[in-house]
């Protein structure tokens, strides 16, 4: 079994990756330092798998809070510097001269749009759309699809050289479980607005005409489930959809076993890594049909029975 390593309360499947990633190195003996947000409760410096993980800033402080502890504490003790985006990246040619990777897993320019306030909205675009494919001109990048490429490409990025590198997961021990007795769709992951878990719950009275006995297992937790929540209650599907918001992993895999489908109905995706781990475990899948979301679900490929649908044709 993997140890509980992603602390954070938004970490997600980029926070995973890069743990992947950073536990191999450290156990390959390599010095791995991980320079992060704080958070409630968190520790200043702990070693997780050999890793040493410091905790600085916050949400608004970040960003020169890690410049400043890199330059101050860390700058003559490591020899190259992994930088990670997540809507913007650290800037970190700025303040290291070291050899550098900038690791992206999707753009942000869409949920900037949708998300962002609009006083701040044109920073952010203008950060990353802008300044950041000038400011890493020279630097390799990786990121873990062809659409995040094509996206990176299309903001001005250098195609020679940007690197794929795809996610995998840890296959799950084999279940013992039975399936539920009643249909039962699993849909798991940060309940984002770009996760559009609302297309699935407003695409339920529909279903539920054909199957009435159906019910609906949301595993995850986030800033869009009081919205969900309320959405649920207004159509009156409260007893069909049931929020289990964060859970221990033995909870989850036994919610996973249970269940007939995974749907992902999310705006977009760098990849779609929980739609492999329900193919891992032989859910059939239905997927949005977006970039990234392409690539993690292919029809009789990662499971015989997985589907692939664009996320019009269950919109209601």
């Amino acid at each position: 079994a993997l140890p509980i390593y992603v602390t954070h309360p938004w970490s997600g499947g980029a926070e995973t990756y890069m743990h992947e990633m950073a536990r191999r190195w450290a156990a390959d003996g390599m010095d791995v330092a991980w320079l992060t947000q704080r958070h409630a409760g968190s520790d200043r410096h702990e070693v997780i798998d050999r890793i040493h993980v410091y905790r600085v800033g916050g949400r608004l402080t970040l960003y020169p809070r890690a410049a400043l502890t890199y330059v101050t504490r860390l700058r003559r003790r490591y020899d190259i510097v992994i930088d990670c985006e997540n809507g913007i990246p650290f800037f970190s040619p700025f303040y290291c001269r070291l050899p550098k990777v900038l690791v992206v897993f999707h753009v942000h320019q869409e949920v900037f749009r949708r998300q962002v306030p609009r006083q701040l909205r044109w920073l952010a675009l203008w950060l990353e759309g802008s300044l950041m494919p000038r400011m890493y001109r020279r630097v390799p990048v990786v990121t873990i699809s062809d659409g995040t490429r094509a996206d990176l490409i299309e903001l001005g990025f250098d195609a020679s050289l940007i690197n794929i590198v795809k996610c995998g997961v840890v296959p799950p021990e084999p279940s013992r479980r039975p399936k539920a007795g009643e249909p039962s769709i699993l849909c798991m992951g940060r309940l984002k607005p770009q996760k559009s878990v609302d297309v699935l719950i407003r695409a339920m009275p529909a279903i539920i005409e054909h199957i009435p006995n159906l019910h609906v297992d949301v595993v995850g937790q986030g800033p869009d489930r009081a919205r969900l929540e309320r959405l649920a209650w207004s159509t009156g599907l409260a007893r069909h959809i049931r929020f289990h918001g964060y859970v221990k992993a033995e909870v989850r895999d036994e919610i996973a076993d249970g269940a007939w489908v995974a749907v992902c109905p999310s705006a977009f995706e760098g990849w779609g890594v929980v739609c492999m781990e329900a193919s891992a475990r032989g859910l059939p899948v239905i997927a949005s049909n977006v970039a990234g979301l392409r690539e993690s679900v292919l029809d009789g490929e990662t499971d015989r029975k997985s589907t692939r649908l664009n996320s019009s044709h269950i919109t209601i």
